[in-house]
């Protein structure tokens, strides 16, 4: 494995890695020791794998300590053994529950670039500007891909290419330590084109990722979020993979405009449904409720023409490419007790990142909202710049006003009175009112909704439609397996015993 390595200062970062797992050897098995009683088997298996050096992938339904195992090997990775740990999410939600400093595996790859053609990927990477970029991937030892579900197999395979030149190691996924976790029966990953049926449509039909995880997965199945009414959870397992009893579809129907007492937390009784413009419905009806002054945020286009060569042309193709990926709308109107949705990873590493849920409580005197937000209160919102360079400039490392680029400046928020069912995905809800009629479009969606809510107490049904609830095809198959899989080592092990 070691003469794979073409890049000096990746084969020293190799090298370390493996001399402190070897010397630590005592001290991780103390600390495994000490961590045996908290943990159930399939966990503790999973973390003596992990510090023992081996790549692999975490999965099992919402609620089951997935990310409470990531955070336990960062953490002792990180501070006790010193290694450098990528911590990476596929959304920033679910960087912000990871915390420990996560940030999107998009921009972990470089930002803007990620997108890009692999051929471009690399040109950028190899180019003078890319120094910070090259320094980050050559030093990491390990890397946390959570949520890796929502990750499509392309872009997965797209990445690993990526990891391998840049690091100089034809190795999978250029020979770092690889952990994911996820979910496989939530919402399905999104393709810009549609993909044929026989193609991949998950990771874990890609051999590529089979490779990088050396296909080590290990399924958690014991219920955390859920802990206080396992009756629920035994429920959502029906309803993860498609299959809809009597009994679950009476007990779906009690649910219907069923009133439910929200704790009293400003946060609470969020509503989620599955399209976009029911959720903008919901927001500005909820708005006009407000009886609190209005404040107009407008967003605007600007140009930084550094370099007096670029064409008209160019410009109004920047333009285009960045208003095509602004997740800020051109206005902006709110009001004291208005709930909102950060769109903005500010500061991923205390909790505001896009996806952080927050309450405006006032404005500035310059008019800029207040906001508290779950983690941290009393943050004022300032105007942010969302920025779209020229292919050549994308991997500045310092200070993009160097650079010739055009640029969204806007307000960093969404209202957020309700949300997508595809942005609620990695949240822990004490209560929500939920939108699973006809409108449900994608396999798991119902599912990834549900399991969002701690008890059945907690959940009310807006809408409701049996047909609704569906699961992929490849994950029931992947779930028959691998549940036929765990009946034949249960036999063994009654044989052998």
């Amino acid at each position: 494995m070691a003469g794979a390595y073409r890049n000096s200062d990746t084969r020293k970062s190799y090298v370390e890695w493996c001399e402190c797992l070897t010397k630590n050897r005592r001290l991780i098995d103390v600390f495994l020791e000490e961590k045996k009683t908290l943990l159930d088997a399939t966990q503790f298996a999973a973390l003596e794998h992990f510090l023992h050096g081996g790549s692999g992938c975490i999965s099992g339904p919402g609620g089951t300590g997935k990310s409470f195992l990531i955070r336990m090997l960062v953490d002792f990775m990180s501070n006790t053994l010193g290694l450098q740990v990528g911590v990476t999410a596929t959304t920033g939600q679910a960087a912000v529950d990871l915390c420990m400093g996560a940030e999107t595996i998009h921009r972990f790859v470089g930002g803007i670039i990620w997108n890009k053609p692999l051929k471009d990927m690399i040109g950028i990477s190899r180019s003078r500007r890319s120094g910070a970029l090259r320094a980050r991937w050559t030093g990491v030892q390990v890397l946390i891909i959570d949520e890796v579900g929502r990750l499509s197999p392309r872009l997965f395979e797209k990445f690993a290419s990526f990891a391998q030149n840049v690091r100089g190691c034809n190795q999978p996924f250029g020979g770092l330590q690889l952990i994911c976790s996820g979910d496989w029966a939530q919402i399905v990953p999104i393709e810009k084109d549609p993909i044929p049926d026989d193609q991949p449509t998950f990771c874990f039909e890609s051999e590529v990722f089979l490779d990088c995880i050396h296909r080590h997965e290990f399924i958690l199945n014991t219920p955390f979020r859920q802990n206080e009414d396992l009756e629920y959870y035994e429920f959502l397992q029906q309803i993860r993979v498609g299959r809809v009893t009597k009994e679950c579809d009476a007990m779906l129907r009690s649910r219907l405009n069923m009133e439910i007492e929200p704790p009293l937390d400003k946060f609470a009784c969020i509503k989620l449904f599955s399209t976009n413009s029911m959720v903008e419905g919901e927001n500005m009806e909820r708005l006009q409720e407000l009886k609190t002054p209005e404040h107009v945020f407008r967003g605007e286009f600007g140009v930084m023409l550094i370099d007096k060569f670029t064409s008209p042309l160019e410009i109004d193709s920047l333009k285009q490419e960045l208003e095509k990926n602004l997740r800020v709308p051109e206005v902006c109107v709110l009001k004291e007790g208005a709930a909102v949705v950060l769109v903005y990873n500010a500061d991923v590493s205390h909790g505001l990142a896009n996806g952080s849920q927050g309450i405006v409580v006032g404005f500035t005197k310059n008019g800029l909202p207040i906001v508290d937000f779950v983690h941290q209160k009393d943050v004022v919102i300032c105007k942010q710049k969302w920025y779209q360079f020229p292919v050549e400039d994308a991997l500045h490392p310092k200070n993009p006003k160097d650079m010739c680029c055009v640029f969204y400046e806007q307000v960093p928020l969404i209202l957020g009175f309700a949300i997508t069912i595809h942005r609620s995905q990695g949240m822990s809800l004490d209560c929500a009112e939920i939108d699973i009629g006809r409108s449900v479009f994608a396999f798991g969606q119902a599912y990834t909704a549900l399991s969002r809510v701690r008890t059945f107490k907690g959940l009310k049904l807006m809408q409701y439609c049996k047909t609704s609830i569906k699961a992929h095809p490849k994950v029931i198959a992947l779930e028959t397996r691998t549940q036929e899989n765990g009946e034949q080592s249960q036999k063994k092990i009654k044989r052998d015993q």
